[in-house]
Formats: C-alpha cells, structure tokens, sequence
C-alpha cells in the first residue's frame, strides 16, 4: 500500500491486519508484528521493531505503529522507502508491505540572491523598460498601431469586411426571408411536428404497420376472428376512417400435407376504423377450413390519403403473411387417448420397473443417503474427515489424491477421493481398522496411513 508523500521530521503511522489461513477471519497473531524499513534498494534496514494492537477491545487482529522521519533515523530527502512487516497465525507467517515517499523541498539557490543573478536579471528589466520609454520603443509601437487603426476606419479595410459579412448573412437569410416562419424561433416551432409530417402540419406519415394475425386459429362453429393491419404514425396519432382506404383481402387455404393453395376469399373489401384496416372471418368446416389447414392471407390496396397526397401501404401486389388452423385433440374419453397415455406412463417407469426401489418415494429416501455415500466416497454408516497437511510447516495439502482400503497390500479399495482447499476428504465408513494410501506430484508420502474409524 502506498502511504503518500511526507517531510522530513514528519511522524508516519503504518498499520497491519492478521487473518487466520485457512478461513480468511480476523484472528489475532500468536506475538505482535514486527516490522522492518529499507531505504530504495538497500538491503539493510535502517529501521526496525515491532507494533502494537491497536484499541484490543473492540477489533482483533488489527496492530499500528508511529515513527519520525528524521534524519538522525535514517530518513533523507526524496528517498522512497519500503514498510516490511511479518506476523504469524497458527503457527503460518504472514506477511506484507507498505511504501512511501520523503519529499524533495524545493529551495531558492543562494546564487540567485548572493551571488547576483537575481540583481543581473532586474538590473536588465530595467534597462529593457528604460530602452522603451526613453529610446522611444514604445512610442514607435504605438504610432505603428495608429497607423494601422487609421488604415483599417478612414482607409475602408473595416467597412469592406463588415460588408462582407453582410452580404454572406443576407446569402444565409435568402432571397424571401420572412421571420414569422423563417426565423430560428419559427424553425423551432415547426420542427415539432411539420417536419415529421411531410411539410403540410397534416398527421399522415405512417411509420408502422403492425399485422394483426393470430399465429394459429381455433377450428369451431360461427368462430370469428378479425384480421386486422394496425395504423400509426410518427406522432403517434392513429389515422382516421376519412383519411384510410381499407383495400381488399383474399383467404387460401392449403390442407396438411397438401402442395397447392385453394380460394375461400378473393378480393373481399376490407373495414376500417380509426388507425385499423380490417377483415372478419368465420373459420369453421361450414365456410371450407379444416383442421391442420395453412391458411395465407392478402391484404391489397390499402393506403391513407392527407391533403391530396397518398401514402401507400401495401400496394397492388399486396403484403402476404400465414397462419394455421389448429389440429383438433381427441376427447378425454376417446379409448385411442387412454391406450396413448397408459403406453406413455409404461415407457416412462421401465420395463424392469420395481416399487419398492424405483419409485418416487424409494428414490427420494435413495437421495438421502446413498446418493452420496454409494461412490468414491463410501458407503458405510459413518462420516469420517481425514486432513492431509505437510511434514514441513503443517500446511494443507490441497488436490491430493487419497484412497482408503482395508488391507495393508492396498487391493481392497473401499473409497476414495481428492482433498479441497483446506487438504479435508470427507468419507462414510464403517467402523474399523483402515489403510489410507496419499499421492501428490513433489510430495513423498509415507504410504499407507493406519486410521481408526469408530
């Protein structure tokens, strides 16, 4: 952590927090921390000692320490210098660093003052100001702006550019500038709505056109469904009735499996209301549908009319969408539906299908326990955690492979497994004398382990 920039002589609190390995939580340190500060790259200390905790009845685990910065420390001006502290938790070092800065004071060089560069600089200022007072410099400046003054107002320069930005203001204002509806107040106004609209303030510029057609038809006596366009503008105003012509509509119909289309409606006139043109149509077998049918759909000629110009929607060719007529389900008394749904539930339990094992209830009581117990990690009546840590600083030994067996050769396999983070295997055993067998890539083990379980 970089701790910031300090002066000489200042006082430099650092702080330290402990955690214990293996869970991450706050846990104070078997003895307090100790601390170390080394100069840039030098690899002896200049500092040394140990911290202290810091208010001990409300946190754990948190020490802090003050030194000066002096010189009569160690400490100069613009070195930067490394904070090392080591604690050990549990018997496991720890440890971190802390950086910071003694700055470099910037000071007036005594040349500048005593030995006379300061003088030197005035004494030319002053030579320099006297030159353009006295010599006329300056004087000479100002009657050469003057000059130029009276060029630019008595000798036109001023004028030719004011006239040229006149006549490029009249160019940008054109040849019939009105303000009441050129001004950029008008244009503001008009870009509400008028520009949207196609110059006359009308609401007639469609910007969408939703298709209205259920995705699938239900196939019933006097069943009507309205297929319908939807009718928006950029204003979000619907079109009215006197500004719509509804066009036309023709209905095929395809049977399932079929490869050519027959005519139920050819160019029926449409309906309209405000923002929708629209066609009722009664789907059954009394008007020629039938069930499992693809059914297509033309609407044709339809167009919204504002201020004498036309907006055409769909056109003479037409917009052409599909649909489909659902296919009917049997009754829930047809025998064919029974004898269906009774070879289901048969595929679905097995051919070897017992109760007292593979039903509902045997595999949920399953599920309790030998789900987890009948695999690698046992099948006995007894949970039992075997921990793997090293011969060297007992840390843990994590993604050991760990078997158990219950003779001494290692033939008879009973569980096994793989350690977690923490070097834990969880096994379910039953109670007796067993043989633990580890094995890690740079670890040598002294194999098997003897374990007890009861």
């Amino acid at each position: 952590m970089y701790l910031g920039s300090w002066a000489i002589d200042d006082f430099l609190t650092f702080p330290c927090n402990t955690h214990a390995f293996a869970s991450g939580a706050a846990t104070d340190a078997d003895a307090v921390p100790t601390y170390r500060v080394y100069e840039d790259e030098t690899g002896t200390a200049i500092m040394n000692g140990s911290m202290a905790k810091l208010d001990d009845t409300n946190t754990t685990g948190f020490y802090s320490e003050q030194i000066q910065l002096t010189a009569a420390n160690g400490f100069e001006l613009g070195k930067t210098y490394t904070i090392y502290i080591s604690a050990t938790v549990s018997t496991v070092v720890g440890t971190l660093s802390h950086t910071f800065q003694v700055g470099a004071e910037v000071a007036l060089h005594a040349d500048w003052v005593n030995g006379g560069r300061l003088d030197l600089l005035l004494d030319a200022c002053k030579v320099i100001a006297d030159d353009w007072t006295n010599a006329g410099r300056l004087d000479t400046l100002l009657d050469a702006c003057k000059v130029i003054a009276d060029d630019w107002t008595n000798a036109g320069r001023l004028d030719t550019l004011l006239d040229a930005v006149i006549t490029h203001l009249t160019d940008i204002k054109g040849g019939t500038f009105a303000g009441a509806t050129d001004s950029l107040e008008a244009i503001r106004d008009r870009g509400d709505a008028a520009w949207i609209t196609g110059g006359g303030g009308a609401i007639s510029d469609i910007l969408n056109v939703q298709p209205l057609i259920p995705l699938t038809i239900d196939l019933a006596n006097t069943a009507t469904v309205r297929l319908a366009l939807g009718l928006t503008n950029m204003l979000d105003n619907l079109p009215v009735t006197s500004e719509i012509t509804p066009g036309t509509i023709s209905i095929d119909r395809k049977a399932a499996g079929g490869t050519s289309w027959s005519a139920v409606v050819t160019d029926a006139a449409c309906s309209e209301v405000d923002g929708i043109v629209y066609y009722d149509e009664v789907f059954d077998a009394g008007t020629g549908y039938s069930a499992g049918d693809t059914i297509r759909i033309t609407f044709k000629g339809q167009l919204i009319t504002v201020s004498a110009n036309d907006f055409e929607i769909t056109g003479a060719t037409g917009w052409i969408f599909q649909t489909s007529i659902r296919e009917a389900m049997r009754g829930t008394n047809s025998a064919a539906l029974a004898t269906d749904f009774a070879n289901e539930m048969a595929a679905i339990k097995g051919a070897g299908f017992v109760g007292g094992t593979d039903s509902l209830e045997a595999i949920r009581d399953r599920g309790d326990s030998a789900w987890i117990t009948g695999g690698a990690f046992g099948s006995g009546s007894i949970e039992w955690e075997y921990t793997l840590t090293s011969s060297v600083g007992g840390t843990p030994i994590a993604d050991a492979d760990i078997w158990v067996t219950t003779d001494s050769a290692g033939a008879n396999v009973v569980a096994s497994g793989k350690t977690d983070a923490f070097g834990k295997m969880t096994f379910f055993l039953d109670a007796g004398t067993y043989y633990v067998w580890r094995q890690k890539s740079g670890f040598n083990f002294d194999n098997p382990d003897v374990e007890t379980v009861s």
